[in-house]
């Protein structure tokens, strides 16, 4: 059987808002969830286009869940362009949309 989601508004938002930071705190990337940032690319797929992801980021954003940084360099020193990274409220944020789940 199909679990049926709660489509009011704020559970919408709780879904998307757990798509963005669980991508960001499960995959911490090599410096750990609150040194690292990601690009949009890192969460579009087929259902979450890049213009929604960056609508979601910026929401989270002014919520101050994440924050916003440019002249980003990767592992290799090399200029990486802007992305965002998760805030320490963010990371609370995600212990309460998954509360079983531990950040790397």
């Amino acid at each position: 059987m199909v679990e049926k989601m709660d489509r009011t508004y704020p559970a919408v938002q709780a879904f998307l808002d757990r798509h963005v930071i669980q991508q960001m705190a499960e995959s911490g990337g090599s410096f750990g969830p609150l040194e690292t940032c990601w690009g949009l690319s890192w969460f579009t797929n087929d259902w979450i286009t890049k213009d929604i992801a960056r609508a979601l980021l910026r929401d989270l954003t002014d919520r101050g869940f994440c924050y916003f940084s440019r002249g980003l360099f990767n592992e290799g020193g090399q200029v990486a362009g802007a992305g965002y990274g998760l805030t320490k409220k963010g990371l609370e944020y995600y212990e309460q949309l998954c509360p079983k789940a531990e950040a790397t």
